[in-house]
């Protein structure tokens, strides 16, 4: 880890990730926090060893699991978790986990940090990143962010570096993704993932929403630009195929059980690993 650690002290952090992103203007501060990131993640490394996971993407099945199976799991969850609130209401994650805009992520990373839920977040725009962590900074809730950085794919080096692979995940097109790889980091045995529907249209036709219980309008409104969205894009779900068969290689190598709880939507192995 030695090595990703001196990549973060020294790479530059002048560039950019889509050619309009501003220049951050505090590089020693921004360094710090993806230094201070990088440490609490090596904190958590395997610090759930031979315990149980619950991955909660937000696909409508997710509303189909007996929660009362999974209270002693460590629970992690994603994104607009807070608008499912009946199902979150008795069922507070242990984890957050986030990858998108300032924008999308400002008001649930608030309510994980008033509700001191840890958070495993990172924003492609270093810009928006630096606004994100002004927040827990201002909250004095530092500790429970678990910072990293987007653009160099951090963490997928981490993963990598801790299971002796030779090559990383990509910077992923699904957050499930993500939160199966944090979930390997963790060092849990099985990994139930749950609300991973893989299609927002099917979605919409089968229930009326794009997720569970609430819609997302831009896909709503037009489900039939689903060439857009990644599930229902070929190349894109080939994508998440892809990491999804880096993980589960992961998994098999360590005799980890990765179960699919969303199986009879997604299509997928009951058992992917």
């Amino acid at each position: 880890m030695e090595a990703i650690r001196n990549f973060i002290k020294n790479t530059t952090l002048k560039t950019v990730v889509d050619n309009v992103e501003p220049l951050i203007t505090d590089e020693e501060s921004f360094r710090e926090h993806m230094l201070e990131g990088f440490e609490r993640l090596l904190q958590l490394k395997d610090k759930y060893k031979d315990k149980q996971a619950l991955v909660m993407g937000h696909g409508p099945s997710l509303l189909d699991i007996d929660k009362e199976k999974y209270r002693s799991h460590v629970k992690i969850t994603c994104n607009d978790f807070h608008k499912i609130a009946d199902f979150f209401d008795d069922f507070t994650p242990d984890f957050w986990c986030a990858a998108n805009s300032y924008e999308h992520l400002k008001t649930p990373f608030e309510i994980c940090l008033d509700k001191n839920i840890n958070t495993f977040v990172t924003i492609p725009r270093k810009g928006e990143f630096v606004q994100l962590l002004k927040i827990a900074k201002a909250k004095d809730k530092m500790d429970l962010v678990h910072a990293w950085q987007w653009e160099h794919r951090i963490f997928q080096n981490m993963l990598a570096t801790k299971y002796k692979c030779n090559k990383i995940y990509t910077h992923c097109n699904t957050i499930t993704n993500h939160m199966i790889a944090f979930a390997l980091w963790l060092g849990c045995d099985t990994v139930d993932v749950a609300g991973f529907d893989m299609s927002y249209k099917k979605s919409i036709e089968s229930t009326g929403m794009t997720h569970a219980g609430y819609n997302y309008e831009p896909i709503a409104e037009d489900h039939s630009k689903s060439g857009i969205e990644a599930f229902d894009d070929p190349h894109e779900r080939n994508q998440i195929i892809s990491d999804l068969r880096y993980l589960c290689t992961i998994a098999n190598s360590r005799s980890i059980r990765i179960n699919n709880l969303s199986h009879e939507v997604n299509g997928l192995p009951k058992i992917i690993a």
